[in-house]
């Protein structure tokens, strides 16, 4: 059986571009790899902007704002917050603080 590598979402250093193409899309809507973003199109994300050629020659990009909106749906913070009425969901997690005692050399 053949074993298949699924291409790694990336974060580019700076800032994220308007239009994303796929790889960038799926790191910015968090997802853990290209092919997780791409199962969910047309159902939990947008459909590209531009979807162009064919094979290794095929062109997909995705706008940015389209793709914030996709995940405010998903996260449910898009709910009340044209309104004012918006507040953050509950953490899933309790933030941990560590304090480290480092001794100092007063010379």
């Amino acid at each position: 059986m053949a074993t298949v590598t699924r291409k790694q979402s990336i974060i580019p250093a700076g800032s994220w571009p308007v239009r994303l193409t796929a790889e960038l899309a799926a790191a910015y809507a968090e997802e853990p790899s290209v092919e997780s973003f791409l199962e969910r199109i047309g159902t939990d994300y947008p459909n590209p902007v531009i979807d162009e050629g064919v094979g290794l020659r095929r062109r997909r990009l995705w706008l940015r704002p389209e793709l914030e909106r996709a995940n405010e749906r998903l996260t449910g913070y898009a709910e009340g917050y044209e309104h004012g009425a918006f507040e953050a969901p509950p953490r899933k997690y309790t933030p941990r603080v560590f304090l480290v005692e480092m001794e100092v050399d007063d010379e």
